[in-house]
This record gives structure tokens, sequence and C-alpha cells, in this order.
């Protein structure tokens, strides 16, 4: 007769990786349910895939006993071996690893392999939902998640974080002579210039019809102006198909703690403001502006009214 295969559905566990709305919760969650489900001291989600692991592998997510250990170094990941060595493979050729401090029975890794697929299910959920269809870069859903998980966390002492908000200039210039295929595409090209840029994506955002919005963190924000200048004058120098030369205006502030995030957000927009306002294809620091008294402070607003 044959036997039921043991399930792991409908725990509770399960219910914790489908409920979740962003990447970090999402594999923490897997993380505990990794360690619940297989009896493991220690479990850490790298990215990339193991034998090809960078000198200093960066570790999405840790939990148990040795976390924040030197599990970090590639001489740590060789001595990991057998069923505690865990490839997951996402979606667009994307790798991670994961990694337990015991190996696995065959009861375990049937467990196992329940609980990634409900895990990569979800990831692929989240990824489609916080996308931009057209541009591919994470949509104003992700970003609001993301600011806002970035700006609860403790600030690094040694660098500081932007907040860059950038808008395309003369944009529906584009629209009414071209139409809008055309428009489409030049948001396109931009994204893809912004993407090259950056040599990654996930700080980058559309928030909407020719705006979009950049997270980074430097060391000075000195630096933060000279690496948005610096994009400025690549996307200056494109020639976008039928449409030729098109610029870019940016306003930017530096992400301070305890401050309200959509006050901060309004200051990055002051600074864009004044930017197209003030001839457009240049870049724009707010408390620079505010101190050269080039325009009022932004503070919120008597008797502003909180809906979310």
């Amino acid at each position: 007769m044959q036997t039921e295969e043991e399930s792991i559905c409908n725990c509770d566990f399960i219910i914790d990786i489908t409920y979740c709305d962003n990447f970090v919760s999402l594999d923490q969650a897997l993380l505990n349910s990794v360690t619940k489900v297989t009896g493991a001291t220690y479990a850490g989600l790298y990215i990339g895939e193991y034998g090809v692991l960078g000198e200093q592998q960066k570790i999405l997510a840790e939990t148990g006993e040795q976390a924040s250990s030197s599990l970090k170094s590639q001489a740590a990941l060789n001595e990991w071996r057998g069923s505690n060595v865990i490839p997951i493979e996402l979606s667009a050729g994307r790798a991670l690893t994961l990694l337990l401090d015991s190996n696995c029975d065959e009861v375990e890794l049937k467990k196992l392999s329940q609980l990634l697929i409900v895990y990569k299910n979800q990831h692929e959920h989240l990824t489609r939902s916080n996308k931009d269809k057209l541009t591919n870069l994470k949509n104003r859903r992700a970003f609001d998640i993301e600011y806002q998980l970035l700006t609860d966390a403790p600030l690094s002492l040694d660098k500081i974080y932007i907040l860059a908000v950038l808008d395309i200039d003369f944009f529906k210039q584009v629209n009414d002579k071209h139409g809008h295929l055309i428009g489409d595409e030049t948001l396109i090209a931009v994204s893809h210039l912004m993407k090259d840029f950056f040599l990654r994506e996930d700080n980058l955002y559309r928030f909407g019809g020719e705006e979009f919005i950049i997270l980074f963190s430097v060391s000075s924000l000195e630096q933060a102006g000279e690496q948005l200048n610096d994009l400025r004058i690549k996307i200056s120098k494109y020639p976008f198909p039928q449409v030729g030369k098109k610029t870019v205006s940016i306003g930017y502030i530096e992400i301070e703690a305890g401050v309200d995030n959509d006050l901060l957000f309004e200051r990055a927009d002051a600074a864009l403001y004044y930017a197209k306002s003030s001839g457009r294809n240049c870049i724009k620091n707010y408390e620079e502006l505010v101190q050269e008294d080039l325009i009022e402070p932004v503070n919120r607003r008597e008797g502003a009214i909180e809906l979310f």
C-alpha cells in the first residue's frame, strides 16, 4: 500500500512565509522555519552559488548560535559539505545558498524541499508585485516598504544614506511629439542607464510617470553630489532613439534618523522642484539650498493629517 508523503503544509511557519510582504522578513522567516524543520542551531542565507562565493560573501540573513560569526569568509564556507549546503535557484538566474550547521536526514530533506518551494513561490510573488512592469525597476510599493525598513533600522555611523529624486526634463514633449511608445522607450533607456551606472538595481525605483527614486549610501554628502552629477552627465550624453538628447534634474537629501519619512521625501522633492525651476539639467541638495536661503525649510504643516 502506498503511504501518503509527509507534508508540512498548514504549519504556522509556512503561514509566516506566505504572509511576508518584503524580502527582508521573507528571508528571516525562511531561516526561522528551517531551524524548526531540521533542528539546526545555525542557518545562514548567502547570495550566490556555493563553490563560486566571493572572499567576503554577503549574508542576506542569519539565525542561531553562530550568527555574525566567521562563516562570512570563503575559508569558513569551504568547511561546509554535504546536505547542510543547499542551493536555491530563483527566477532570472539568481542563486542563493542556504547553510546549516548540521546535515539533514532524508525526512528533514523532504520537509526542507517543501519549505523551499513555498519560499521560492513567495519570492517570485514579491518580485512581480514589487516591480514596475515597464522599466523592471522596483515600484512605489517596494519603495514604501524598503524605505520604511531602512529608516526604522539604526543608521551606520561610517556612512550616510541618500534619498535622490530624479525627473526627466520636458518629458511631456516626448509623448506629445513622438507618441507614448517612444515615451516608454525613453523611460526604459533611462532605467537601463541608471542600472548600468550603479551596477545594481535593488536601490532604484520608478516612483511614477517620469520620476525615479534612488537610495544609496556614500561616505560623504560631497561624494553623493559627485555621483549624482556623473549620472546626470551620463544621461545627457546618451543618444535616445528618435528623441536625441534628453536631460534629467535631481534633488537629493541625506536621510536622518528620527525624521519623519514623508517629510524627508518632501524635502528631496523640494530640491528637485528648485532644480526644475532654475534651468533643469542639474542636481540640487536640500540642505545646501536651505543654508543659502534659496528655499524655505520644508517642515510638517501644522494640523497635517496622517491617513496611513
